[in-house]
């Protein structure tokens, strides 16, 4: 080994804090990089499964192709992979065909190598080994008390004109079952062993899912594909699988990027700001010692192998170290929350570290990049001057009038202490700006990782609904072209009297349009043109959100009790037919807003549009040149207002994300308003929606579920709740982690950098108590210190971090409904632990200190 190497490693040794400190902090640098890669990998990768078990891996797919195309698809090159499947209907239950309570099955047909393709993930059982055996979904199996092996019958046919019509029966065996991923009714599908008779029944309504060879130019290619089609199809795209191979137009996909970034940016600065500053604040002792080599012979070229050594050794040691802990910090969390990430996904998300070597080594490069950097600076600067000079260190303080002048104001105000501790800052202008700067990093680094997880923890609870358990909705009209046909309150009530179901609201919800804002008050329109800043709400109104309203229709004990808030009379309401305009409130990050969005005079009409039931597209002939968007044809129809009011009702939000007004009417205004309009060729879009408060919503659902038919859907509100609460825990627990790292790089940055200035500063303060500084005067001059540190941190780490604030909320604000976020409980306590550190280190040093001899520390020549 080199003499100058050996060197080194005796100096590393002798200053054990100093390397202990820098090892540290590079340590934690690569951890908190490795750790965040390693989990954003993980986190794709585990979705990507996720998606390809519920949809499949395919990327696009064919509805309804001709057999013929299917055969050209299997033969195109751009093309790797091809699962074609049929679809068949059939009923299973009672053998009134025509009862509510039917459930309508698809069936569909699959060949056993296609079944990963289409995302039909088999969970238990085999593959049907021939037409008469099955496999059905665990809702099937849940609802109809079934198991593998035993015998059912389908009824296979359709329902035109809304009556099911039976076409033939088919005996099945239950061969597997296969994975349900949602709650619907409409996935309670079942698969059969695809058949080449079947084919040829279906030969042209068939479906394709395919594969691309590659992803790479995906819209030539399907645009090529659909060329070499007989018939012109349109393609539906596998969104949720190519927005996590990071292939499409994705707000969400964006959004997370943008925000990685930035903190991934805030990261290198904050590690790489505690490594510099490890290197750079000490420059006075590397100086001497760097003289001192330069003294006994040393050559320039030595001196900087010397330095660049030392950030090789801290390398070689904290590269592995930080890499392990970041790697196996995840792999620990990952298995401390499975069963919280399980809980809070839809899709059984399993985490498992996926390790990305292009990024690690990203990592090393930037921490290699970074160490040399760092090490250069002083080398470069020792280089230059002479022996003599390093050692004395003349060359450290270069002391002009004009660069320590303190202003009058502050000599007022803070004595001769103050006066003094901002010229000690002064005198050494480099020494003062890399402390400084680690400082603003610090807060920088802090405030932002704080506002990213108030902007990730309010757009996850915002999302939380609070006006019901469970929900049951109805459709009692599924062909938009045939004639209304009433929904019968009596019969509907029955759904109310179900077991678990401790309370339960019913409704006839219908919606209305309004084309123009002349509704719209003036307050309204300032707020509303804040939440839609993409359109203008003057000349758009039609665009935003205010331009749809529901209207809901309720029983009469329900009605009474809120005419009874609101201070409407019921009666009266009834016989107009009238509705109660509400206003309802909005909520942001930090309050809820009261707004008068509409302004409706009370007994007057207001002038609405509704949907026409004919088809915009009859006008054109085969061959006419189509638009792309054919507006619809609307009827205009005018609504009575009873009263506008800004109190909702109990079976609906308290308070919404967006600006919202709807209409409170009754039951039988909403049937007559839809029988009306059916009338005239309107159509009111009515549905029946339930909603229920229970101490039990899972066992609710799954009494609701077995009475669901095909025109009824169940969601479990109380269930997405709580996967978006543990979702919330989940990010928190993350989050927290990611601030606690960043508090422990900030403190080592912070306590590395005053420590070793202290340290430097030893035979200064003992000078200052050589000619007479009372202890007293020593430590308030350290106070004022402190004082002026932590004043010029805020004037220019503030500033910087409200910036990043709003590029965080700009860059949430592309896919979620955020408006500024700004940490002021944070910001608070920022300023008070950052002036608490700062005096508290400063005055540790200088105990230390106190106990040395000031005649030996003034001749001391080394450290």
């Amino acid at each position: 080994m080199k003499v100058e190497y050996r060197v080194t490693l005796e100096s590393m040794r002798r200053n054990r804090r100093r390397t202990r400190i820098t090892i540290f902090g590079v340590v934690l640098c690569i951890a908190m990089l490795s750790a965040i890669a390693t989990m954003m990998t993980s986190y794709r990768s585990a979705m990507i499964e996720g998606v390809i078990a519920r949809n499949g891996f395919y990327h696009y797919s064919f509805n309804e192709i001709s057999s013929s195309d299917v055969q050209r698809l299997q033969a195109n090159q751009d093309v790797a992979q091809v699962a074609i499947t049929y679809a068949d209907k059939a009923r299973y239950g009672t053998k009134d065909d025509n009862a509510e309570m039917q459930t309508t099955i698809q069936i569909n047909g699959v060949k056993e190598k296609d079944l990963a393709l289409k995302g039909n993930a088999l969970i238990q059982g085999s593959y049907p080994s021939n037409a008469h055996e099955i496999l059905v979904s665990e809702q099937f199996l849940k609802k109809y008390e079934k198991a593998i092996g035993d015998p059912i019958t389908l009824r296979i046919g359709d329902y035109p004109k809304q009556q099911w019509q039976t076409k033939q029966q088919q005996d099945y065996r239950i061969s597997g079952v296969i994975k349900s991923w949602w709650d619907d009714v409409g996935y309670m599908n079942t698969i059969v062993a695809y058949d080449t008779q079947q084919e040829a029944l279906h030969k042209n309504n068939l479906s394709a899912y395919l594969c691309l060879d590659s992803l790479r130019h995906k819209e030539d290619k399907i645009a090529r594909i659909q060329s070499q089609l007989h018939t012109e199809y349109s393609s539906n795209t596998n969104h949720d699988l190519l927005q996590f191979y990071e292939i499409t137009d994705s707000e969400f996909m964006k959004t997370m990027l943008i925000a990685g970034s930035i903190m991934a940016t805030l990261i290198l600065l904050g590690g790489g700001s505690l490594i510099y500053n490890a290197f750079a604040i000490s420059l006075s002792e590397r100086t001497r010692y760097l003289g001192m080599l330069s003294s006994v012979g040393a050559t320039r070229k030595q001196k900087k192998r010397s330095v660049r050594f030392e950030a090789f050794v801290i390398g070689c040691i904290a590269l592995p170290i930080g890499l392990c802990l970041g790697i196996g910090g995840d792999a620990i969390a990952f298995h401390l929350f499975d069963g919280l990430i399980r809980s809070s996904s839809s899709s059984d998300l399993d985490l498992k570290v996926v390790v990305n070597w292009q990024i690690l080594l990203l990592i090393v490069m930037f921490t290699i990049v970074l160490l040399l950097f760092s090490s250069w600076l002083p080398a470069r600067r020792a280089s230059r001057i002479s022996a003599v000079t390093a050692i004395r260190q003349n060359s450290d303080v270069r002391i002009r009038k004009k660069d320590v002048k303190v202003s009058r104001i502050t000599q007022r105000l803070f004595g001769f202490e103050g006066t003094l501790a901002m010229k000690n800052m002064k005198r050494n202008p480099f020494r003062y700006r890399a402390t400084l700067l680690s400082f603003i990093i610090c807060m920088v680094l802090f405030l932002s990782a704080i506002t990213l997880m108030g902007l990730v923890q309010t757009t996850i609870l915002m999302s939380i609904r609070t006006n019901a358990d469970v929900t049951l909705n109805i459709y009692n009209n599924t062909d938009d072209q045939l004639p209304y046909k009433p929904y019968e309150e009596a019969k509907l009530s029955a759904y109310k009297q179900v077991r678990y179901a401790d309370h339960a609201t019913l409704t006839l919800e219908s919606f209305l349009k309004l084309n123009d804002s002349r509704y719209l008050s003036k307050a309204g329109k300032e707020q509303l043109q804040n939440y839609e800043k993409n359109i203008d709400v003057e000349t758009n109104f039609h665009e935003s959100s205010l331009s749809f309203l529901d209207i809901y229709g309720l029983q009469d004990e329900e009605l009474k009790a809120y005419c009874k808030q609101v201070g409407v009379d019921i009666e009266k309401l009834k016989q107009h037919q009238g509705m109660i305009l509400v206003n309802a409130p909005v909520k942001d990050a930090y309050k809820t807003k009261h707004i008068d969005w509409l302004k409706v005079a009370k007994g007057s009409h207001l002038s609405a549009e509704f949907d026409k039931k004919e088809d915009p597209y009859k006008a054109y002939e085969d061959g006419d040149d189509i638009p792309d968007v054919l507006p619809t044809p609307v009827l205009k129809h005018a609504v009575y207002i009873e009263k506008v009011t800004q109190l909702t009702p109990d079976f609906l939000e308290a308070a919404y994300n967006n600006p919202t007004s709807y209409l409170i009417t009754s039951f039988d205004a909403v049937n007559a308003l839809a029988s009306t309009l059916d009338k005239k060729g309107g159509n009111a879009h009515a549905t029946c929606m339930i909603y229920y408060r229970s101490m039990h919503p899972n066992e609710l659902q799954d009494e609701l579920s077995k009475q669901q038919s095909m025109n009824m859907y169940v969601n479990n509100v109380a269930k997405d709740n709580e996967k978006t609460k543990s979702l919330s825990l989940v990010i928190s627990l993350f989050l927290y982690s990611f601030v606690g790292l960043l508090i422990l790089v900030s403190i080592t940055n912070i306590i590395n950098t005053i420590a070793t200035s202290m340290q430097l500063r030893r035979r200064e303060f003992a000078m200052l108590k050589s000619i007479g500084m009372t202890k007293k005067q020593f430590h308030r001059m350290i106070g004022y210190e402190s004082i002026f540190y932590g004043f010029k941190t805020c004037l220019y780490g503030l500033p910087i971090a409200f910036v990043i604030m709003v590029i965080l909320s700009k860059t949430f604000s592309l896919s979620f409904e955020n408006k500024l976020y700004i940490p002021w409980l944070g910001i608070g306590i920022t300023i008070f632990v950052l002036f608490l550190l700062l005096i508290l280190i400063m005055f540790f040093s200088i105990k230390r200190s106190e106990q040395e001899n000031i005649i030996e520390t003034i001749r001391q020549e080394s450290i």
